[in-house]
């Protein structure tokens, strides 16, 4: 069953339905939120969408990196485990 939550973001009410732990979905907000707040006090004229945008894309950034080391730690596993079962 999904819950129904309330959050703030840039001003704005939302409300959301998810059937992740609500704490959880809060959090997300907060911080989406906040990644919003500080681009928009980085650049006061730029419109809310604009800063919508932009946060998008410094979040996708940041998923894109995280995604590419966990593939190199991933691969660095891979050779590691064989490294060793060729020392058995």
């Amino acid at each position: 069953m999904s819950d129904t939550i309330n959050v703030t973001i840039m001003g704005m009410p939302f409300t959301l339905r998810a059937g992740e732990d609500p704490v959880y979905v809060r959090k997300l907000a907060e911080y989406v939120d906040h990644r919003m707040s500080q681009l928009a006090s980085a650049s006061p004229k730029t419109s809310q969408l604009q800063i919508a945008v932009l946060t998008c894309l410094n979040l996708a950034d940041s998923l894109q990196q995280a995604q590419s080391a966990n593939s190199i730690i991933e691969d660095a596993t891979t050779r590691l485990q064989r490294i060793i079962e060729r020392l058995e």
